[in-house]
């Protein structure tokens, strides 16, 4: 018996309409999702402390809509970061168990695994503080976890319907082949590869790109941290927030954060170290992490003015530091007098050469010799790539003196030019170039010794001009002293 074309149709309709029921069933929530706050709060399910109204607010908008994919808190150090941490990772576990098929409504084979990764800074933040601390604990007082049930390994949870949370540390970059729902990087700006290398982007990245290759933007990202200099991932992430729309960003001191802590808690710490407290308490960074020398230090000093040589007063006697390089960094000038005790830098500048254009030494001479001869200054440079011209300048009168460079000496002058900073000993040019390599000075161990040298990726040759003039001219001064050398 044949089954006519209009019949065969309305089979095909009959079974269409049948699967796209089927579809719409497996997206349905098996009961109406809660908000973050009532779920942390509420006994039925985390059974937690409340939140502060800042904390509540943020969380609700950044899960309220799709709007957001990504939520960056810059918050400072005692905000509850790790606690707010556990409750997003379950929070994101219990509105997918709230689907009756969540691999169906996601499009995943069934039997896919669907991960929520946390990151934290070390292996033993990862365990103690993370997935023993802010999980477990959680877990262990939900009536409604405790309810579904779950299984715990060393760094893992399961829950029905091959939903995990799992717990991983930065100096482990392997994320590679998880289903990433969602995420989140807990105290980000800390993360160091096993080599202390900084690799917060680089785990972003997998993190994400494995996200949204899954999930497209039906997943969420969530990044704290307080800074640890103005640069880092945590910065960079938050000053995203005006390009990129899906981002979702709020910065807070602790005390704005966590009702339970006022600004005089710390005035201990600030009285301390001033820089140290602003950047964890009130996410306000040094330059660099480890700076040798204080930003608002040196902004302090920066209170003079680039003059022209021709322009100086010859009533003083000139020392001109010279930083020599032709090839590759910059040929840095720095000119400056002592004006009683106090160290006055009088003008900077710098020529930039490559290996195929370098810096010819008579482009120096024509800005130097003539001021150096009719103010009588006396040069003092780094010999490197310098011994002829500088028995060249000595034969047209000019003073010369070599300044020793090994790594004791320098730390020497880099000992006077910071305490002649922190003691406002010194003034010299409100320059951009100078102040920010000043301030993205480090200080590191060299053998027995230490020195300071730029960060990655930064010049540092007008500090050094600087170093050696400072250096020079407080060791002619009565007021030097013989104790300005770096203990470590």
């Amino acid at each position: 018996m044949s089954v006519s074309l209009e019949s065969r149709l309305t089979l095909l309709e009959q079974n269409k309409a049948k699967l796209n029921q089927q579809k719409q069933q497996s997206s349905l929530q098996l009961e109406p999702v809660v908000d973050i706050k009532t779920f942390t709060e509420s006994p039925q399910y985390l059974n937690q402390p409340r939140l502060s109204e800042r904390q509540a607010k943020v969380l609700i908008e950044f899960f309220a809509s799709d709007n957001h994919t990504e939520l960056v808190l810059l918050w400072g150090k005692g905000s509850g970061k790790d606690h707010l941490a556990g409750i997003i990772v379950l929070y994101m576990v219990y509105r997918t168990l709230n689907l009756s098929d969540p691999q169906a409504h996601y499009g995943l084979a069934p039997g896919s695994p669907i991960d929520f990764v946390n990151v934290a800074q070390s292996k033993p933040q990862a365990e103690r503080v993370f997935f023993e601390g802010s999980l477990k604990a959680k877990l262990n007082n939900s009536p409604w976890f405790k309810a579904v049930g779950f299984e715990t390994t060393a760094d893992m949870i399961r829950f029905p319907n091959c939903i995990r949370a799992i717990s991983a540390h930065s100096q482990n970059e392997s994320y590679e082949g998880y289903n990433i729902l969602g995420f989140v990087m807990d105290e980000a700006a800390a993360f160091r590869s096993e080599t202390k290398i900084a690799n917060a982007d680089k785990i972003y990245n997998t993190l994400r790109t494995s996200m949204v290759s899954r999930f497209g933007n039906r997943g969420r990202g969530c990044i704290l941290s307080y800074p640890r200099h103005e640069d880092d991932f945590i910065m960079r992430k938050y000053a995203e927030k005006d390009r990129c729309k899906w981002i979702l960003a709020d910065r807070g001191a602790t005390w704005e954060i966590n009702p339970l802590r006022k600004r005089s808690d710390f005035d201990e710490e600030y009285a301390r170290d001033p820089v140290d407290a602003a950047c964890k308490y009130e996410c306000l960074p040094p330059a660099v992490q480890g700076a040798f020398i204080p930003k608002i230090h040196i902004t302090a000093c920066a209170t003079g003015i680039n003059h022209d040589l021709a322009s100086l007063s010859p009533d003083h006697r000139y020392i001109i530091s010279l930083d020599p390089a032709f090839h590759r960094d910059r040929f840095a000038v720095a000119v400056g007098h002592l004006d009683n005790s106090t160290v006055v830098v009088d003008r900077v500048q710098y020529w930039i050469g490559t290996p195929e254009k370098p810096v010819l030494i008579s482009t120096v001479e024509t800005e130097l010799l003539p001021f150096a001869q009719t103010r009588h200054a006396q040069v003092i440079t780094d010999p490197y790539q310098m011994t002829a011209t500088m028995q060249n300048w000595r034969n047209q009168g000019i003073t010369i003196e070599e300044i020793p460079v090994g790594t004791k000496d320098q730390m020497q002058s880099w000992t006077q030019l910071k305490n002649a900073i922190s003691s406002q000993t010194v003034v010299f040019p409100n320059d951009a170039d100078l102040l920010r390599e000043l301030s993205r000075l480090q200080i590191k161990r060299s053998g027995e010794f230490w020195k300071v040298e730029a960060m990655s990726d930064e010049y540092d040759d007008l500090s050094d001009a600087v170093c050696r003039l400072v250096g020079f001219l407080r060791s002619t001064s009565p007021s030097s002293r013989p104790e300005d050398v770096y203990a470590g």
